[in-house]
C-alpha cells in the first residue's frame, strides 16, 4: 500500500514485500536459532515479521492481535479507514469535517458485541467500494475477479474479443490472489509456531537443550496461540463470505502448526520411550528416572497441543463451518481435515472424522466432492509415495506416515462406497 511501512502497523505491507531478499542477520538467526523448514521464498522473511508480532504480544497482547486484526481486514479488502489505530495511546485522524479528532487505541477485551458489529460492518461496506481486481483474499481461491465473473454469470464458454480479454485479465489476476493466498496462509502457520517457541510461557533454545540434557522437556505456550486461534474464530460467523474465509484460513494455517508441533513431541516421546525400557533393562535407575520424567512431560505437552486443536478448532470452528453456506469455505474445511489425518493419523484417522468426507462427497458443489474424495485419498497416496522411496516436500516434513493404518479407512469407504464409484461418472 502507498505511503505504508512494512511493520505492526502495516503487516499487510510486510506480506506484500516478503518476496524481498531477507537480510544477512535475518537468514543467520533463522539457521540457527530456527527448527523451522525454509518451504518457499518468504518463510525468512516472514519468520521475521511473526518474531515482532510475538515479541509484542508478549508485552502489549491486545495491540499485537490489533495488528493482526488489521491484517485479516486489509487482506479481504479493507481500507486505511477500516484499520484499528496502533500505536500510541491516542491516535490523530481526519474527521468528515477534515478536522483532527483524537481516536483511542481500542481494548479488544472490553468491546461489547455491538462495538463488534459496527466494526464489521463499516469493513463490509468499505471493501463494497474495493474494486475486485484490488482484493488480495476472498472465500474463492481463484480471486474476487473469478468469484465476481462466477456471481455475475461469465463462463468459459462465452465467446468474443471482449471475454478473451476479460478471461485473460482473470487468470493473470488469478495468478496473483493465488500467491498471496500461499504468503497469508504460510505467514499464521509461522505465527502459530513462533508463538508456542517463542511466547511469554515459552522456552528458548538454549534453555531446551539444557532441560532435554537434564531429562525435562522444552516448553510450548500453548495458551498463547489458543488465545490466537479464539481471536480469530470470533470473526468466523460473521455474515460477509470473504472476512469469515479470511479468518478461517488464519485458524486453520494455526492449527495446522500446533499439530505439527504436537507430531514433534510424539516422535520424541516414542524416542524417549524407547531408551526407557533400553535403560530398565540395563538396570540405569537415574537414567530411567531421568527419562521417565521426560516422557510425562512431553505426554502433558503433546496433550496440552491436542486439546487447542480439539477444543478451539475442531469444536470452535470446524464443526459449525464444514456446512457453511459458501463451497469454498466447505472445501477449505475439508482440506483442513485431510491434512490433519496426515499430521496426527493417531488422532484424525477414525471414523469419528473420516465420516466428514463420506458425508461432503454428496455435496451440491464439485469442489466441495473434490476436496472430500482428495481427503479420502491423500492417507494411500502418501502411503504409496513412501513406500516408493520418494522424498516428502519440505512442508511434509512433519507429517506422521509411518503411523497411518490404512486398515483404519475400511469402514468409511465400505459405507460410501456406491458414492466413490458413482463419482467416477461425475461431470465435474
Amino acid at each position: 500500500p502507498p505511503g505504508e511501512e512494512p511493520g505492526l502497523k502495516s503487516l499487510i505491507a510486510g506480506l506484500l514485500t516478503s518476496y524481498r531478499p531477507p537480510k544477512s542477520t535475518q537468514v543467520a538467526n533463522f539457521t540457527s536459532n530456527v527448527s523451522l523448514n525454509v518451504t518457499s521464498y518468504y518463510t525468512v522473511n516472514l519468520h521475521s515479521l511473526a518474531e515482532r508480532v510475538i515479541e509484542m504480544h508478549n508485552e502489549n497482547p491486545n495491540r499485537a492481535q490489533l495488528a493482526l486484526l488489521n491484517l485479516l481486514f486489509r487482506s479481504v479488502g479493507g481500507t486505511p479507514d477500516t484499520d484499528f489505530p496502533i500505536g500510541a495511546t491516542t491516535t490523530t485522524v481526519m474527521d468528515e469535517n477534515e478536522e483532527e479528532q483524537e481516536v483511542e487505541e481500542t481494548v479488544l477485551e472490553d468491546m461489547e458485541t455491538d462495538e463488534w458489529a459496527a466494526v464489521v460492518t463499516d469493513l463490509v461496506d468499505d471493501m463494497r467500494h474495493v474494486p475486485a481486481n484490488q482484493i488480495l483474499l476472498c472465500a474463492d481461491p481463484l480471486g474476487a475477479v473469478h468469484q465476481q465473473n462466477t456471481l455475475n454469470g461469465h463462463g468459459e464458454d462465452d465467446d468474443g474479443a471482449e471475454e478473451d480479454e476479460r478471461r485473460k485479465g482473470s487468470k493473470q489476476y488469478a495468478l496473483g490472489v493465488a500467491e498471496f493466498r500461499k504468503i497469508y496462509q504460510e505467514f499464521w502457520y509461522i505465527l502459530g509456531y513462533v508463538a508456542l517457541t517463542e511466547g511469554g510461557m515459552a522456552t528458548n533454545t538454549q534453555q531446551e537443550e539444557e532441560e532435554e540434557a537434564s531429562g525435562s522437556v522444552v516448553r510450548l505456550d500453548a495458551e498463547l496461540v489458543k488465545e490466537l486461534i479464539e481471536r480469530v474464530v470470533e470473526l468466523a460467523p460473521v455474515g460477509q463470505p470473504d472476512v469469515r474465509a479470511g479468518a478461517i484460513l488464519a485458524a486453520i494455517s494455526m492449527s495446522h502448526a500446533v499439530l505439527d508441533q504436537s507430531a514433534q513431541l510424539v516422535k520424541k516421546m516414542d524416542v524417549a520411550s524407547r531408551q526407557y525400557q533400553a535403560a530398565k533393562k540395563g538396570k540405569n535407575t537415574s537414567k530411567a528416572e531421568a527419562l521417565k520424567v521426560r516422557i510425562d512431560s512431553l505426554k502433558r505437552s503433546a496433550e496440552d497441543l491436542q486439546q487447542v486443536v480439539l477444543v478451539n478448532f475442531v469444536q470452535g470452528l470446524f464443526v459449525h463451518r464444514y456446512r457453511d453456506s459458501n463451497e469454498h469455505i466447505r472445501a477449505m474445511c475439508m482440506e483442513s481435515l485431510s491434512r490433519m489425518t496426515l499430521q496426527r493419523p493417531d488422532m484424525f484417522l477414525t471414523d469419528k472424522y473420516l465420516k466428514y468426507f463420506g458425508w461432503m462427497m454428496h455435496d451440491k458443489d464439485h469442489h466441495v466432492r473434490v476436496a472430500a474424495l482428495n481427503g479420502l485419498l491423500q492417507p494411500f497416496k502418501k502411503v504409496q509415495d513412501a513406500q516408493e522411496g520418494k522424498e516428502l516436500a519440505p512442508a511434509d516434513e512433519f507429517l506422521m506416515i509411518d503411523k497411518i493404518d490404512l486398515s483404519l479407512l475400511e469402514n468409511v469407504i465400505g459405507k460410501f462406497l456406491s458414492r466413490i464409484t458413482l463419482s467416477i461418472k461425475d461431470p465435474e
